[in-house]
């Protein structure tokens, strides 16, 4: 967020967020490679103990989806997706109450990111060369008499929603922005944002941690 700050992209025509359209994310090249959540529990005795019981290492991991949406010149930009592993690490322990009931205790440790190839996919919302097709084969000849005088004003705005869309030779193209490629040219740069913002990194994770256990 520092990043985006920075650069001032809350001032683009678009959007920043996280996404998990299912329309979206499966049309990533690598897919396959993502993490999916996942839970590890680490046992042993070096972690100390808590209310009379050991603490073990719990280690959360998953891949989170950063979209950029761009909106220039009314025209409507495809997304670029800038994926990234998140783990959280903590100690914690399940104690058994006298009443039957548990009681979780949590302390964060630390947060890791894995921060990978920023990727590009045609944006699911944009309306594509359907709006542009030929009349329907059953559309009787007479029918289309009567837009014979219009034909030159059909193919300019054929073309048009064709630039529009990036569709050339019958095939749509992605439309990337300077936006775009900016924000997915921050990979680069995060890592050193975070390790001179740990404390502020260590302090929000920490939120989050509580938040969720509590």
């Amino acid at each position: 967020m520092q990043i985006v700050d920075d650069y001032d992209l809350r001032q683009a025509r678009g959007l920043f967020r996280f996404t998990k359209d299912e329309r979206v994310l499966s049309a990533l090249a690598d897919k396959d490679s993502y993490t999916i959540p996942s839970f590890r529990q680490i046992k042993g005795g070096q972690f100390g103990d808590k209310d009379g019981k050991p603490v073990n290492r719990l280690r959360f991991t998953s891949s989170v989806f950063v979209e950029f949406q761009d909106s220039t010149n009314k025209t409507q930009h495809d997304l670029a997706i800038a994926p990234a592993d998140i783990t959280f690490e903590l100690n914690g322990n399940i104690v058994d109450r006298e009443d039957g009931s548990q009681t979780f205790n949590a302390d964060y440790q630390k947060v890791k990111f894995k921060f990978k190839k920023c990727e590009f996919v045609f944006n699911p919302d944009i309306v594509t060369d359907e709006e542009i097709r030929e009349p329907k084969a059953e559309t009787k000849a007479e029918d289309l008499e009567d837009f014979d005088d219009d034909d030159a004003d059909e193919d300019e705005d054929a073309d048009f929603f064709k630039d529009v869309l990036g569709i050339n030779d019958g095939k749509r193209r992605l439309k990337k922005s300077n936006y775009q490629l900016l924000g997915c040219g921050a990979k680069g740069m995060l890592p050193s944002k975070i390790k001179a913002n740990q404390a502020r990194v260590d302090e929000i994770a920490k939120q989050v941690v509580d938040f969720v256990t509590g």
